[in-house]
């Protein structure tokens, strides 16, 4: 409890409460695009934007499952997602505290609020690109940037669309919990599953086994519910035009220039090359240090 604590505190205190001061204070200087007539989203697409973010994540973890267990078996490369690993040994409530309210709070301000209002003063369409990359780059880990990018352009649409940070803050907190907490709350009955086998399943009487195998059963059917529904809706809002941006109040500046001062800035390199560092160094810091206890063995 106390090391979890710990590390928890220590993500707080440096991804958090030092990064956004500093780059609110280097960023507050900077023009902003005008936050005035921005539309209301609405229950209906609220939830059906949480459900579809539910579904782009689902189905990105299975592919990036997949890749990763491809890579190992082909390479021996073992691709950790250290925050999956941490949010798994972490109590209930730190998770809930740290990963479903302040971090999606503090995240939202920095890569919605500061990033969509700064450069979708020259461009909307490149300010939500922007931002779901930043954010995917951002997670650190190559699991997870599958599908943080699909998930960060839709919080930043919601952003660039209303103009108010409570309806991407509330998506970003809608899906870090229902992609934690239902299983944190039957971890203990899928690690039990987990080592039966199938004939042990389907011969199990025992009422615990039972409750393990039917809690297990249900957050698979939502995860399935998610996927199937997540999809068929995402579908419906691309082909009936919802995610149509208004570009009215850019200020027009040649294309290049505007890759070059946007894109192509000493900042946006460093992070991007600070985050593909830590995102390589997450895939082969594992084989190192295999092949140097080997070596040493």
């Amino acid at each position: 409890l106390y090391y979890n604590i710990f590390v928890w505190s220590t993500q707080i205190l440096s991804m958090y409460l030092i990064s956004f001061p500093v780059f609110y204070t280097m960023t507050k200087h900077l023009p902003r695009r005008d936050l005035a007539g921005g539309e209301k989203l609405g229950l209906f697409n609220f939830l059906g934007l949480a459900i579809a973010s539910m579904g782009i994540m689902t189905i990105g973890s299975i592919v990036a499952g997949t890749i990763s267990d491809t890579i190992n078996e082909h390479f021996g490369i073992v691709i950790e997602n250290t925050t999956a690993d941490l949010v798994n040994q972490s109590d209930i409530w730190s998770v809930i505290l740290v990963v479903v309210i302040i971090g999606p709070i503090f995240e939202e301000l920095i890569f919605r609020k500061i990033f969509v209002d700064t450069i979708g003063k020259y461009s909307i369409g490149l300010a939500v690109f922007i931002s779901g990359a930043s954010f995917a780059l951002f997670h650190g880990n190559l699991t997870q940037v599958i599908y943080t990018f699909a998930v960060g352009l839709i919080l930043a649409w919601v952003y660039a669309k209303t103009k108010k940070m409570i309806y991407p803050i509330l998506l970003h907190m809608f899906l870090n919990f229902f992609g934690t907490v239902p299983s944190l709350l039957v971890m203990d009955s899928i690690d039990r599953v987990l080592g039966m086998t199938d004939e042990e399943i389907m011969n199990a009487t025992d009422p615990q086994i039972l409750a393990d195998i039917a809690k297990v059963n249900a957050v698979s059917f939502m995860n399935i519910g998610f996927m199937v529904l997540g999809s068929l809706i995402l579908l419906g809002f691309i082909f009936g035009g919802f995610f149509k941006l208004d570009k009215s109040g850019e200020v027009k500046i040649p294309f290049f220039k505007k890759l070059g001062v946007l894109i192509f800035n000493w900042g946006t390199i460093v992070f991007v090359a600070y985050s593909l560092l830590t995102i390589l160094s997450n895939i082969f810091l594992p084989l190192f240090e295999q092949y140097l206890e080997q070596f040493l063995a």
